[in-house]
């Protein structure tokens, strides 16, 4: 199996498809039909394994965590703690059910936080942003991820109608649209940070291949005071271990089309050597039938037969 063939790879089931599925919106070629990621739930697992081996990571802080996500960084971190304020409406399992402006956490615990499409719900972003920055350890990492228009301000209102959000932020739940001052947002919560996205840091075959948005916007936070105790990766070294993560995964789902191969090759051979000792044995009983005693009482029980049956009429 090849990336470059016009299949589609997931790297968040590790499985490959012909193609990936539109969404409820009728875009095309986003989700996967298997695990039904979408873009940027690709593009995290690869960035968050990246970003586990770089350093000591003990601790994450997964903000309204996503099935699959949460079982990898379950893989790779001795303690995740999943977090949502309102985790049953989406049906989430969590650790803490707590808002992300009151993180019930002391200073400086985690080592890695996921926040990916939280911030544009949540009507005081500023101070979820402020407790981002203080429960991060000076060495840690966060990712966070948020719609934007480039270009453009955010646009925000808590007090909109649901309709109105929907057409102005693009889901009932929203309470803005963030624009080009996400940024200075990030820098007055105290955070420093660094843009990736996918078309920087990959080959456009295997963006294509894993079906990214090349152009999504992945901000890499970390404590602004942290100083050079924080020091991100290099484009280089992110790129070749992202990489090198999309390597073992595409070796890992071709050594699984290897076994489902073999498998019923295995089924086939232990059915026929079942077949070959029972056709051994039936030989066997065919060998002793030929010889003359069971001949004869074959021959004087089918003489009994028709005399009963004459004896009959």
């Amino acid at each position: 199996m090849t990336a470059g063939d016009g299949r589609r790879f997931c790297t968040s089931c590790g499985t490959w498809a012909a193609a990936f599925r539109a969404d409820g919106k009728g875009n095309p070629d986003r989700g996967c039909p298997g695990c039904k990621s979408l873009e940027r739930h690709r593009f995290l697992a690869l960035l968050v394994p990246a970003l586990v081996a770089r350093g000591q990571v003990q601790t994450a802080l997964d903000v309204a965590p996503t099935q699959a996500l949460a079982a990898l960084v379950d893989s790779l971190v001795p303690h995740r703690l999943g977090m949502d304020f309102d985790p049953s409406a989406d049906g989430r399992t969590v650790s803490a059910r707590a808002s992300l402006t009151h993180v019930p956490l002391p200073d400086g615990c985690i080592d890695l936080v996921l926040c990916s499409h939280v911030l544009e719900h949540v009507p005081d972003d500023r101070a979820a942003m402020r407790e981002l920055a203080r429960v991060l350890a000076p060495t840690a990492t966060g990712v966070v991820v948020v719609p934007r228009r480039r270009g453009q301000p955010t646009d925000e209102d808590p007090s909109a109608s649901p309709a109105e959000r929907v057409q102005r932020f693009g889901q009932a739940d929203h309470v803005r649209y963030y624009g080009d001052d996400f940024v200075e947002r990030l820098r007055a919560s105290g955070l420093a940070y660094d843009e990736v996205t996918p078309q920087l840091l990959l080959p456009e075959a295997v963006w294509r291949t894993c079906g990214f948005m090349p152009s999504e916007t992945f901000w890499l936070v970390r404590r602004a005071d942290a100083g050079a105790q924080a020091q991100p990766m290099s484009t280089g070294e992110l790129s070749g271990a992202l990489l090198g993560e999309l390597m073992r995964l595409f070796a890992d789902a071709d050594a699984r089309h290897v076994a489902a191969r073999v498998a019923p090759v295995a089924a086939i051979a232990s059915t026929s050597a079942g077949a070959r000792t029972y056709l051994r044995r039936a030989r066997q009983r065919y060998r002793r039938l030929r010889g003359p005693v069971p001949v004869r009482l074959a021959r004087l029980g089918w003489a009994g037969l028709k005399k009963l049956a004459a004896a009959r009429r």
